[in-house]
């Protein structure tokens, strides 16, 4: 087995284990964001306190970062999204060596 191969190979076991890592990143991020959104919502004063506004904020934020992960999510665990981004990058990076892994993991072929 020759250097290069074994390097890609190395390569490719660490992208998967990196992989790995950002599906267990989502799950624990979705789950505290929206642990923290729910506690803030049934914690929340009426419109007069001065407490509503920096609360309403915290929502406001952890809803945001909620979306971010379910971003982060979609991306990592739907296989035919990998595939479609695969044929996308195919054709804008002509299959550039790094977009060729996340090809390989997917699923998808880079011809």
């Amino acid at each position: 087995m020759s250097q290069a191969t074994k390097q890609e190979k190395v390569k490719e076991l660490l992208l998967l284990q990196n992989l790995q890592r950002i599906r267990y990143g989502f799950a624990i991020g979705a789950l505290i964001t929206f642990i923290h959104i729910a506690y803030f919502f049934y914690q929340l004063p009426g419109p007069d306190s001065t407490t509503h506004t920096w609360k309403l904020g915290i929502i406001i934020v952890h809803a945001f970062l909620f979306i971010v992960f379910l971003i982060q999510g979609m991306f990592v665990l739907l296989p035919g999204l990998h595939a479609f981004l695969a044929k996308s990058c195919r054709l804008a990076f002509s299959c550039h060596k790094q977009v060729g892994f996340v090809v390989r993991w997917s699923g998808a072929y880079c011809d």
